[in-house]
Order: structure tokens, then sequence, then C-alpha cells
């Protein structure tokens, strides 16, 4: 096949320098996620300071990953989903499970 198991998703060139393609990886980031992850948050209420008051740094799960995949049509008889798994999990760092803009643009071949 044209797509090897660790390959780059099929993703057309001209989308490393899209802009609406940081835009849309924003999006899949916040959707269904909580607004701060549960072990970041603090007992406000209780005179506690906020630790993490600077912005957190987004980042995409394989989960919302393979759904901008399914989204955007990728996905299919010519590229498959454990395709796009070992694209996402051949980018994340030893012992994690999230990748931030850069390592997205480096999944999808950009």
């Amino acid at each position: 096949s044209a797509h090897g198991p660790t390959t780059a998703a099929p993703v057309p060139v001209a989308y490393a320098t899209d802009a609406r393609l940081e835009e849309v990886f924003v999006a899949y980031c916040v959707v269904g996620a909580a607004k701060t992850p549960a072990k970041e948050r603090t007992n406000e209420g209780f005179g506690h300071a906020n630790q993490n008051a600077e912005k957190t740094k987004r980042t995409i799960d394989e989960r919302r990953f393979l759904r901008v995949l399914k989204d955007a049509e990728l996905i299919g008889p010519g590229f498959s989903q454990q395709q796009a798994q070992l694209c996402f999990h051949s980018q994340c760092a030893r012992n994690e499970r999230k990748l931030d803009h850069a390592g997205f643009l480096r999944a999808l071949g950009a």
C-alpha cells in the first residue's frame, strides 16, 4: 500500500500553512474538555492561590485526533484508523498521550 504503517496521514501540503488549521486544532482540543483539568483545580473558595494562572498549552488526545481525521474524511479505504493511530503515537513523546500543535502537524505529515 502507498501508506505504510508509519507514514503520515494523506493531508494536502497546503494545510501546513493554512491559518485555519490551527483554529481547527484548538476547536478540537476544547470540544468536550473540562475547562480546567481536575489535577490543576484549586480550592479557590478556601483562600488558595491559583498557581496555574498562565494559559495552559493546548493539546489533543488520540480520540480527538481521530475525530479530526474522520470529520475531514481522511480515514477510509486508503488510510485506516489503525494507521492514523500509529501516526498519532509516532509523534507522542515517551509516556505522553497528547500532542501539541507542532506534534499535531507532524502527525498529519504537514
